[in-house]
């Protein structure tokens, strides 16, 4: 079976609109650097303590949380995140490890928070004005019985050929 380079983001994009938390992890038996990122509902912590209680977990050492900061659109913003640091992507698909300075990764996350929530502003704010403006429209122009309205396009039909005529 052959894997895509779409699969990597594929979690993401399920998220996309909810609101979580954008974690970062760091476990005490891999080599410094290593990184875990992802996303929860909850928090990173309550992620870290799910990782540790979790038999299946090949990887050695406890997962602390070093980093954790609320999005809006969190699907948006990991998959913005996973997009600008996939050349540090270390270990399984799947896992989410990344070897990376912790510091830079807290800026990369901030920033790709802070655009996203922009973003998720925008849109909000264009939907709000687009449904002000359909329920103008309709308090305008209110629907009219399907009889009028074929008489109306008759007329208009016999107008339209009248002043073509015309000219």
């Amino acid at each position: 079976m052959a894997f895509s380079n779409t699969s990597a983001y594929r979690e993401p994009r399920q998220m996309y609109g909810v609101p979580g938390i954008i974690y970062i992890l760091e476990n005490s038996g891999l080599r410094p650097g290593f990184y875990k990122i992802g996303f929860t509902r909850r928090s990173g912590w309550a992620k870290a303590v799910e990782l540790n209680r979790d038999l299946q977990n090949s990887i050695p050492g406890i997962f602390e949380c070093v980093f954790e900061h609320r999005a809006k659109n969190c699907g948006a913003a990991l998959d913005d995140i996973l997009k600008e640091i996939h050349f540090c992507r270390r270990g399984k698909r799947d896992q989410n490890f990344f070897e990376i300075d912790c510091n830079r990764l807290q800026e990369i996350i901030m920033c790709s928070i802070a655009q996203t929530d922009q973003q998720s502003k925008i849109r909000e704010y264009q939907e709000r004005v687009l449904r002000q403006y359909l329920d103008e429209e309709k308090l305008q122009n209110p629907p009219q019985p399907k009889n009028e309205q074929m008489q109306m396009s008759i007329f208009r039909k016999a107008y339209l050929w009248m002043s073509a005529v015309a000219h």
